[in-house]
């Protein structure tokens, strides 16, 4: 592994830089095949999605939507109020 140091910054080149890792939305078959591996180990041990390479997402972000999106007992509702309700004395 190389360090170059640039002014008061290192910057790491190694294995990790040269991997391809997704940012940006979603697309179903991503959400199927975390669905798919929630469902065979467990919510836990999210890092090892990428490691297996199952999915070219970080530990982090595969942690943050299943949290956010897909786990089954995620409450899904929009409270609607209407304004005066709201404001009435």
């Amino acid at each position: 592994m190389n360090i170059i140091i640039i002014g008061r910054k290192r910057k790491m080149h190694g294995k990790k830089d040269q991997e391809h890792v997704r940012k940006g939305p979603w697309n179903t078959e991503e959400d199927e095949v975390l669905l798919h591996h929630v469902k065979k180990y467990g919510p836990r041990d999210w890092s090892s999605i990428r490691s297996k390479g199952l999915l070219q997402r970080t530990g982090k972000s595969c942690r943050l939507r299943w949290v956010n999106k897909l786990r089954p007992n995620l409450k899904k509702y929009v409270i609607l109020t209407s304004l005066s309700s709201l404001f009435s004395l």
